[in-house]
């Protein structure tokens, strides 16, 4: 039998993001860097700011928050992935709408989205932290800084800082990935003729990429600058901050660091999906090659 539990669904989504993360955070950091210098002092480009990061805290620096970024991601694609698929059946018995309808991977998506960032924002904020001043004593993910961030600024405006925007943009992005992916692998199929196979994952991953780059960067950018410390110590609410960025900087200021962020979503999606589309094949494998080994005798029938 080759039905697949929702720990094994959960634990495909965990490590397919975890390879994700690892593989792209230096782009991670790079967008950081730019949303975090809104008049480009410093940082212009993104090659000039990977290179720049090298140059002055080394090559390490570019993979700062990187246990942080794996909880973060982890937990994110885990629940989304994990709840998915349950979450969309029910959503279509609840409407009486056949669950391959574009509305109803949106409306279900919205939601399972919201509950991954819930889970997963404490882990965000640490790792955009350690990003800013990388190489600190503390591990991103040391009980030390966990209670250094909730002593100097409380539970919920530290852990869960920058959250309204952070929800807002995963409501997006993350309704974008999970429905780009998946309709887009649905029309692929059936318009194109594509059939299961590294092309078909690999063109609903850059789909699935550009939607979301495209929707989510300027939720990404409030949502990076709120986090930070001075920010959440001034009170100023995420939408007055929005606002002012509005005024002092431009509409244009939201999409800071939008080559290394579509870039950073696409190469995040590709090797996300690759990767947890191959576990899934490697786990058919397995399971095909364990019920084929199996010969029962005459005292097993």
């Amino acid at each position: 039998m080759n039905h697949e539990s929702r720990f094994e669904i959960f634990g495909r989504g965990f490590l397919a993001a975890s390879v994700s993360e690892a593989a792209t955070i230096p782009l991670d950091t790079a967008k950081v860097k730019m949303q975090l210098d809104p008049m480009k002092a410093k940082y212009t480009h993104p090659v000039r700011t990977i290179q720049l990061v090298v140059k002055e805290q080394g090559p390490t620096a570019l993979f700062a928050g990187l246990p942080a970024g794996i909880m973060r991601a982890g937990t994110i694609y885990a629940t989304r992935l994990g709840v998915y698929e349950n979450a969309l059946h029910a959503v279509s018995q609840y409407l009486a709408r056949d669950q391959s309808k574009l509305d109803v991977k949106i409306m279900t998506a919205m939601p399972v989205t919201v509950l991954s960032m819930m889970l997963a924002n404490p882990w965000d904020v640490l790792k955009v932290r350690y990003q800013r001043v990388p190489n600190q004593p503390e591990f991103s993910v040391s009980p030390r800084m966990i209670r250094g961030i909730i002593r100097s600024e409380g539970f919920w405006a530290g852990l869960y800082a920058g959250f309204a925007p952070n929800l807002v943009r995963n409501m997006v992005v993350g309704s974008a990935e999970l429905v780009g992916y998946f309709h887009s692998k649905q029309m692929l199929m059936q318009h194109a003729g594509l059939a299961e196979g590294f092309p078909l994952h690999l063109a609903s991953s850059l789909m699935a990429a550009a939607s979301a780059a495209l929707l989510g960067s300027p939720m990404d950018v409030v949502a990076t600058r709120v986090m930070q410390p001075d920010v959440v110590r001034s009170g100023v609410s995420s939408f007055a901050y929005t606002m002012n960025m509005l005024k002092q900087e431009g509409p244009l200021s939201f999409y800071k660091g939008f080559l290394p962020n579509w870039l950073r979503l696409a190469s995040f999606n590709v090797v996300l999906w690759i990767t947890f589309e191959q576990f899934k094949k490697w786990r058919v494998m397995h399971a095909t090659s364990s019920a084929i080994s199996y010969r029962p005798n005459r005292e097993d029938s």
